[in-house]
């Protein structure tokens, strides 16, 4: 058995997201401790949403992090590891600090400062997204309007873009006529993933070398190569991933070739720490256009209380 934890991303938050593990785990509850004091009033977002401020990037993304980080150590504390960790954009944050590059602490405090960041780059413009289905990612980009780029490639048939709202909008009607199945409109507050996030990659360069970052603990994939960059578990590693990371946040995430990459080496586990089930469909969806049928590999996600308990029967 070869297994990987898979990191959810930014859009599957949702309001009481984690109260159940809240109230039951001490350690889930640590994490999200360390995230109130990293973006102060973030677990009345959590839990109350008013003005549904969860769904602003500079609350999303350290709340994200601490529930991965918390789900992640109540795994540990069962002895239940990875071979492998991945994320969706965000979730490749909570990934580092599920392979140890960081701690729960440093991490949230790092998602933090990157939600704030993303959140000034895209304080002055129209933006939008919208998901493409039914196209391949090189149709998609030649239908791309200036402004407007493929910036999430998910899975076979979804690619997203996002930029300039007019010229997102423009670009999805091309790709209707190109032959494109749906185009859904996704409720975003910026241009992430494309190069009008450069102002956060810059902030980004310069505050990330003042964390420690010890050598990975586990195999990491990365958004921006598709496989690990040939990052070693064990070695130093600091300034590839401040490399990675930068670049990260303003490229485009290549999803399906990382699933690719993990099902070609064999892995047949999926652990999927939410909340949401968004890259559980993405997998099913890469392994079926790799030849691999369902009863080759396994998918657990990890939302709630029950589904920790399951999980941890199920892979003790």
């Amino acid at each position: 058995m070869k297994t990987a934890f898979l990191y959810a991303g930014q859009g599957s938050q949702h309001t009481g997201m984690g109260l159940d593990l809240y109230n039951a785990k001490p350690e889930f509850k640590e994490a999200y401790i360390e995230a109130e004091a990293a973006r102060p009033g973030i677990l009345s977002a959590i839990f109350d949403n008013p003005d549904n401020i969860l769904m602003q990037t500079e609350y999303t993304q350290p709340a994200m992090v601490a529930f991965a980080c918390g789900v992640t150590s109540l795994l540990k504390k069962a002895n239940i590891t990875p071979d492998a960790c991945l994320g969706l954009s965000l979730g490749e944050y909570s990934a580092l600090a599920a392979a140890e590059v960081w701690n729960t602490e440093d991490a949230i405090r790092i998602a933090a400062f990157r939600g704030h960041q993303m959140a000034l780059a895209a304080k002055d413009g129209q933006w939008g997204m919208s998901a493409v289905l039914g196209l391949t990612p090189e149709q998609v980009s030649s239908c791309c309007q200036e402004g407007a780029f493929a910036c999430n490639l998910n899975c076979p048939g979804q690619v997203v873009i996002g930029g300039e709202k007019n010229a997102v909008e423009e670009s999805a009607k091309k790709a209707k006529e190109a032959g494109a199945k749906r185009c859904l409109p996704l409720s975003v507050s910026g241009p992430f993933h494309t190069p009008f996030m450069k102002r956060a990659a810059d902030a980004l360069q310069h505050f990330l070398p003042s964390f420690s970052f010890a050598p990975l603990k586990t195999k990491v994939i990365y958004n921006t190569t598709g496989d690990d960059a040939g990052l070693l578990p064990g070695e130093p590693c600091k300034d590839a991933l401040i490399d990675i990371l930068t670049r990260q946040v303003q490229s485009p995430v290549h999803m399906q070739s990382s699933l690719e990459h993990l099902l070609q080496e064999g892995y047949d586990t999926f652990v999927e720490i939410g909340p949401g089930k968004a890259l559980s469909g993405f997998i099913k969806k890469t392994a079926s256009s790799l030849g691999i049928s369902s009863d080759q590999y396994r998918i657990i996600t990890i939302e709630t209380l029950e589904d920790l308990e399951n999980a941890i029967k199920e892979l003790s």
